[in-house]
């Protein structure tokens, strides 16, 4: 596949006149993206969830025996 085809390929799937006549919804749904990624990112960043910054504490005991 040369560059031609793809082109011709990417010509023939009308993406661009598609997101152009459709810039709203475009718009929205990044924005949505952009929101859940940073919502994502600072629940990670401050601990949100269990993980190691939860309170959640496990405790592990073992044992070696020669």
């Amino acid at each position: 596949m040369n560059l031609q085809d793809l082109r011709d390929w990417y010509d023939d799937l009308e993406l661009r006149s598609k997101l152009e006549d459709n810039q709203l919804i475009v718009v929205i749904g990044l924005l949505g993206v952009i929101l859940f990624s940073l919502i994502l990112v600072t629940c990670q960043m401050t601990g949100g969830g269990g993980g190691a910054a939860s309170n959640q504490v496990k405790l592990v005991y073992f044992d070696i025996i020669n």
